[in-house]
C-alpha cells in the first residue's frame, strides 16, 4: 500500500519480462494512493470516451505478485569498499561511480543474511539479463586487474 512505480514499457511480453524503460519508484503511501486515484480517473475517462454507459465508475485494483525483498544499502565507508575504490582508482584513473538499483542481487543475501560487507562490481555491460547481454572486453580486463589488486591488498600480499 505504500510502494508504487510509474513508468513506460514496450507493449510486448519479452519487454514486460525483461525490463522497464523508464521508471520512478515511490515508497510513500500518499503518493501510492494519489497514483491509484489518477489511474482510476484515466479508466473512467477512457470508458466515457468509448461511449460506455457505466452504472458506476470502474474500479482499479493494483497488486504486486513478484519477488519481495527488504532493501539493502552498501556501506561505501567500510574497509572493503574503501580498498575496492582505491584499487579501481589505481587501475582506471577515476573514482568508481556508485548508483542505486531497484533490482536485487546476492549482495542483499550476504549483507542482510550473513553480515558480510558486499557490493556489485564488474565490467561495463549492456542489456543485463537480456538475450543479447554483453560486456565491454577492455572493461572486463580492467575489472580483473582491480580484483587482483584488491585480493592482494586485502590479504596483505606485498610486491617484491
Amino acid at each position: 500500500d505504500s510502494l508504487a512505480w510509474i513508468g513506460s514499457a514496450n507493449l510486448d511480453m519479452r519487454s514486460f519480462e525483461l525490463n522497464e524503460e523508464v521508471i520512478a519508484l515511490f515508497y510513500d503511501a500518499n503518493i501510492a494512493q494519489a497514483l491509484v486515484a489518477v489511474q482510476q480517473g484515466y479508466i473512467t475517462e477512457d470508458a466515457l470516451l468509448l461511449g460506455a454507459e457505466l452504472p458506476e465508475p470502474p474500479k482499479c485494483e493494483i497488486t504486486f505478485e513478484g519477488f519481495h525483498a527488504p532493501g539493502c544499502v552498501v556501506d561505501l565507508t567500510s574497509a572493503p569498499m574503501q580498498l575496492l575504490a582505491r584499487c579501481h582508482q589505481q587501475i582506471n584513473g577515476t573514482a568508481p561511480v556508485a548508483y542505486a538499483a531497484t533490482g536485487t542481487t546476492d549482495v542483499r543475501l550476504f549483507q542482510l543474511g550473513a553480515g558480510i560487507p558486499s557490493t556489485c562490481y564488474g565490467p561495463k555491460a549492456q542489456r543485463i539479463h537480456a538475450l543479447d547481454e554483453c560486456v565491454d572486453i577492455a572493461s572486463l580486463k580492467r575489472v580483473a586487474q582491480v580484483y587482483a589488486l584488491f585480493i592482494a591488498g586485502w590479504c596483505g600480499v606485498e610486491q617484491t
